[in-house]
């Protein structure tokens, strides 16, 4: 066998074995999404069916030596507060690997199918220990209250230090304007250069799909922000009311230069026994299966402006034919009553004239 036959052999293996071969300005990679799990950032999984929602949230924090934080979550309604499970983004990035990598299937290989203290505009609702965290749910209609006891809650298990609450207090009247009343605060010290926290889960009632981002936006630096919604249907059949800067997360499938990829979004249907595996919780609020979308932002933490919010599906407005048929048949009763009162009166005449006859 000569030498060029032997290299490229062993080029056709590299390829076979490789998903990631760099090519002269080209690409060997048949898939790459924008959206990453394993960026560093604040990652939530949020399942939401029009009535109730979910959101399992997970958030890296940066620090240089140990030290303690205070998280602020505003919600719309009291929700409830347990510990989550890594697993649960595990298995949204498992799930959205194979349908890309289905997608690229359908594509490139035609017929392979793949299958404190309180107030009287404050209230502690609940408050414990889960693993690290110290969470306080509490009711807040009024921001210096809820700034009081944030800073109690601070002095009392970390100490004092200057820390300046000014900018909560102005974000925390904004929510409380928009009726968005119910705050969870999660104490926990850090003790490593890059934490990753344990998830928590939060289950609450709300009309529409709900994600506070503008609170982040007392936080410095860069950030990464990924968001898997979970919704009965595809999310183009809802109105996005904010979007807080995020974007449709996407990806594209091929090989070569970049011009011959095709895009496409990170939105797929998902069963409800993938829904089982991300979590119990989020099945619970489905009976057959959802819509998985994932969305990202890249960017300054100061810079977030708004929520990301997602209203429920407007009624449809009725078709025109729809709207002529009352009218239609309205005016078909109307002409009957008219038939049967002159069938009436024209029996009166003709009785009334055989009895002058008779």
């Amino acid at each position: 066998m000569s030498a060029y036959t032997s290299l490229l052999i062993a080029a056709l293996l590299l390829f076979a074995t490789s998903t990631a071969v760099a090519a002269d300005g080209g690409y060997y990679i048949p898939v790459h999404p924008n959206v990453s799990i394993y960026e560093p950032g604040q990652k939530a999984i949020i399942a939401w069916n029009g009535e109730q929602e979910v959101i399992i949230l997970s958030v890296d924090l940066w620090v240089e030596e140990n030290s303690w934080v205070l998280e602020f979550i505003p919600f719309p309604s009291q929700p409830t507060v347990e510990a989550g499970n890594f697993d649960s983004f595990y298995e949204i990035a498992d799930i959205l690997d194979n349908r890309m990598y289905s997608k690229w299937v359908d594509r490139f290989v035609p017929g392979m199918g793949y299958g404190g203290a309180e107030g009287e505009n404050f209230e502690v609702l609940f408050q414990e220990n889960i693993g690290a965290h110290h969470i306080t749910v509490a009711r807040a209609t009024n921001a210096q209250e809820l700034v009081t006891f944030a800073q109690d809650l601070w002095v009392t298990n970390v100490g004092s230090g200057e820390l300046s609450w000014g900018r909560l207090q102005d974000l925390a009247a904004a929510y409380i304007e928009q009726e968005i009343q119910y705050w969870v605060m999660d104490l926990l010290e850090l003790k490593d250069y890059l934490k990753s926290r344990e998830p928590l889960v939060y289950t609450f009632k709300s009309d529409y799909l709900y994600f506070p981002l503008e609170i982040s936006s007392m936080g410095a630096g860069e950030t990464s922000i990924t968001l898997y919604t979970i919704t009965p249907e595809n999310t183009d059949n809802y109105p996005t009311v904010e979007n807080a800067g995020l974007s449709k997360g996407s990806f594209w499938v091929g090989y070569g230069w970049r011009e011959n990829h095709e895009n496409f979004p990170m939105e797929f249907q998902v069963t409800q026994e993938e829904l089982g595996r991300i979590s119990p919780k989020v099945a619970e609020l489905f009976d057959n299966g959802a819509w998985l979308t994932a969305w990202q932002y890249y960017g300054a933490l100061a810079e977030l402006e708004g929520d990301f919010k997602i209203a429920a599906v407007l009624p449809s407005s009725p078709t025109p034919a729809a709207q002529a048929q009352p009218a239609g048949g309205a005016s078909y009763l109307t002409e009957a009553l008219l038939f049967v009162l002159l069938l009436i009166l024209q029996i009166e005449i003709f009785a009334l004239a055989w009895r002058k006859r008779i």
